[in-house]
């Protein structure tokens, strides 16, 4: 069971570092994972691999963030507000994320609070599934923490390339390349439009999300600034070896649990969630006889557990689903003007 730290503070990244710092790669290091959660007010989850750390760690991070909280305080009404904010949004996170009772009665922790709590939920197939993806959220906390060191003192232009470049490098990860890769992130993103339009908001991001694009990809290039370039690269290094691992080791029977939700389960639900949308991508391919044997194959299902996995880390980050929406948009459009139309699917 993680470690939480609840910090209402406008960005929980410095007491993230400052822990990590001063305390985690001291006496944790290769044995824990860094996560932000929502349950119970705005906290920073620390999740160990060895259960054993967990109660050793908590009195020595309580004196820390303690510490840290007489010098960089939150001022009482930002937690007041944020408190109500956090309390109003519980119940419809708790179903959007299907974590258990939906009881309206939530105890919302105070500013700088530590404890030991249940683990955020996730859906997967299998026991075996759940610790892969448990092995390389620990593997890759090493270069997530390097980036969180410099990523607080990026501007707004270069952070913002710092993911695009993230969502643009992943797409080469799909076995046959960025020009089937990038088809993910058009299903998400032409997916996020469509029920905007279906639940009535009256807002045309998909004209927001162009204005800035045009504003930010500048001479349509990808910048990474200086100071995360070397960790970038590491970054990809993992990532390239992670989908090699995952692409030789993947076997249908490892995903197969008669306890949890089952791949043909999961696939009724992708159909039912995308029938109704109206963009030309899930228009086309709802009816496609051939969706099933693509969406379960082991290519597509090995590259949805990349993304997935890339996804976990988006919350250290302190992104947001519109961020994240964002992205996407700016990867598809970006591997559209490289590839000259020449695509299956554009963004409608």
């Amino acid at each position: 069971m993680p470690v939480s730290i609840f910090n209402y503070a406008e960005s929980k990244i410095p007491l993230m570092n400052y822990l990590v710092e001063n305390y985690l790669e001291r006496h944790h290091r290769n044995k824990y994972y860094l996560d932000n959660d929502w349950e119970g007010g705005p906290n920073t989850l620390i999740i160990f691999s060895d259960p054993a750390d967990e109660q050793k760690a908590v009195q020595e991070i309580t004196d820390l963030v303690e510490q840290y909280k007489q010098y960089q305080p939150v001022e009482s009404g930002r937690i007041a507000e944020l408190k109500q904010k956090y309390k109003k949004n519980q119940r419809v996170l708790k179903q959007l994320e299907l974590r258990g009772s939906d009881s309206e009665h939530v105890i919302m922790r105070n500013d700088g609070v530590v404890e030991i709590r249940s683990r955020k939920n996730n859906v997967f197939n299998s026991d075996y599934h759940q610790q892969m993806f448990e092995k390389y959220r620990l593997r890759l906390n090493g270069v997530y923490i390097k980036l969180l060191s410099n990523y607080e003192n990026l501007d707004r232009f270069h952070s913002t390339h710092m993911f695009i470049g993230m969502f643009y490098f992943l797409t080469s990860l799909y076995s046959e390349g960025k020009s089937r890769g990038y088809l993910s992130f058009l299903s998400h993103v032409e997916g996020f439009f469509s029920r905007l339009r279906l639940e009535g908001y009256d807002t045309d991001m998909k004209s927001e999300f162009e204005k800035r694009r045009s504003h930010i990809m500048r001479g349509g290039k990808i910048v990474i600034h200086e100071d995360v370039h070397e960790t970038m690269e590491e970054w990809k290094n993992e990532w390239l070896q992670i989908a090699e691992e995952m692409n030789t080791n993947f076997d249908l029977s490892n995903y197969k649990d008669d306890l949890k939700l089952g791949l043909d389960d999961q696939y009724d639900m992708f159909v039912k969630n995308i029938s109704p949308l109206d963009n030309n991508f899930h228009s086309t391919i709802v009816h496609d006889e051939q969706l099933k044997e693509f969406i379960l194959s082991k290519q597509m299902l090995v590259f949805r557990d990349i993304v997935n996995l890339f996804y976990l880390s988006l919350p250290i980050f302190e992104q947001s689903m519109v961020k994240k929406q964002f992205y996407a948009y700016c990867t598809v459009k970006q591997v559209e003007d490289e590839e000259n139309g020449n695509l299956p699917f554009v963004i409608d």
